[in-house]
């Protein structure tokens, strides 16, 4: 907490080098902004800018809305936007970007903005001539590597210019590859027998159905406000995985998937043991007969002879299912890496490279398995392989950065 102001004030001598951190003296900085600053008799220095009708407005409003919802006027601890308060850094970033592309600010702004967190015009009063120029510098710098044929964001993250390239195609690629899906497959609903309801073609296009809406969700988070809850979605890509590459391999009865979904939404009851409680790893068919329904992805994975689903599943899924309990294993780790846990309660930072990494390479898996089944039509195929050729060699390139690799994955 910052110490109270006391006393009288005055301004910044001119001579003093100025408390923005410039460098230079008051006189040559901040001295002729509207931006000023101040130190009082205790020794505290403080800026002031001059308040705008419309925000001071919008400080009345923030808050009358606090008092409204927390029955109390703001202590002077309290945020002054306070319903903003809870957002990350990264995430207003985001959502700010969001909002300048919206707008069409153009995009050499944007990026000065992101570089210096400063937003600058022609007109704007309380920035410096230093300030100003940190900002035309990073304009400069924008327009020097488009020049260059380089994508000037790519600075903002751990990947050289191809890789933030191929991360930029891989999330324009998962967008078509929803829509393709969403098209294609009505070739192969259309074009297909179906014998009985134990027919394993009925469980495989209901889970791409389901897994399909998985990866349009995906999508959604990557090509918009990357958060890593896209991760905990992609693990039911892999458990979708596990099941039709079962069902293809005829390493699962579907007479148990059926009873087991037919239990799940009370049709059937599930047995009972001998000492009262239920058996869920059986059901009671209607004939009266016990059904044995029980399997875990970990057998599948085990029993489909491939070491990768091996690895796929006690290493990625596993490490997955991390996401499902964020904020009490990140933050408990972090705490104790750091010997500080008031950290504890710190937010986790979301890694938008590599969780959209991971989902595309979950996503081709699937997808590439899918296609295995000979029943597929032949037009539904094409397309959806059409479309993992293009994702593949970016995935490949995405991989190649070293802190991906120590992925493991």
């Amino acid at each position: 907490m910052p110490r109270k102001t006391k006393g009288e004030k005055c301004e910044i001598r001119s001579e003093e080098l100025c408390p923005c951190g410039s460098g230079a003296k008051y006189k040559h900085c901040h001295k002729k902004t509207a931006k000023r600053f101040f130190r009082y008799d205790n020794g505290d220095v403080v800026a002031e800018v001059p308040l705008s009708p419309e925000l001071v407005k919008q400080l009345k409003e923030s808050a009358q809305s606090f008092k409204k919802i927390f029955g109390r006027a703001p202590y002077k601890s309290d945020p002054v936007f306070w319903d903003r308060a809870e957002i990350k850094e990264t995430t207003f970033l985001k959502r700010t970007k969001k909002v300048m592309r919206a707008a069409k600010i153009p995009e050499e702004l944007i990026f000065a903005y992101e570089r210096t967190g400063l937003m600058i015009s022609s007109e704007s009063p309380a920035v410096s001539p230093f300030e100003k120029k940190e900002f035309l510098d990073a304009v400069s710098e924008y327009i020097q590597l488009e020049q260059e044929g380089i994508d000037p964001f790519y600075i903002f993250t751990y990947l050289d210019p191809q890789q933030y390239k191929s991360l930029i195609k891989i999330k324009t690629i998962i967008k078509e590859i929803s829509t393709v899906c969403n098209l294609t497959i009505n070739y192969t609903v259309k074009s297909i027998k179906i014998k009985n309801e134990y027919d394993k073609k009925i469980y495989i296009l209901s889970s791409f159905r389901s897994a399909l809406q998985s990866i349009e969700f995906i999508s959604e988070v990557i090509n918009d406000v990357y958060r890593d809850e896209c991760l905990i979605i992609s693990r039911a890509i892999i458990e979708h995985y596990l099941r039709i590459k079962s069902l293809r391999l005829e390493n699962i009865d579907t007479k148990a998937i059926l009873h087991e979904t037919f239990a799940s939404r009370g049709l059937l009851e599930y047995a009972i043991r001998p000492n009262g409680k239920t058996d869920y790893s059986r059901v009671i068919s209607y004939d009266g007969q016990p059904v044995e329904i029980g399997y875990t992805y970990s057998s599948l994975a085990r029993r489909t002879g491939d070491p990768r689903d091996i690895l796929l599943y006690e290493h990625m899924y596993r490490a997955l299912s991390n996401f499902v309990h964020r904020d009490a294993s990140d933050r408990i780790i972090s705490a104790l890496r750091k010997e500080d846990f008031a950290s504890v309660i710190a937010d986790v930072d979301d890694d938008e490279v590599a969780g959209t990494y991971i989902c595309a390479k979950i996503i081709f898996y699937y997808l590439d398995e899918f296609l295995k089944s000979d029943w597929i039509n032949k037009k539904t195929a094409k397309d959806i392989k059409r479309k993992l050729d293009q994702l593949s060699p970016h995935i490949d390139i995405l991989g190649s950065n070293l802190e991906i690799k120590e992925l493991g994955f």
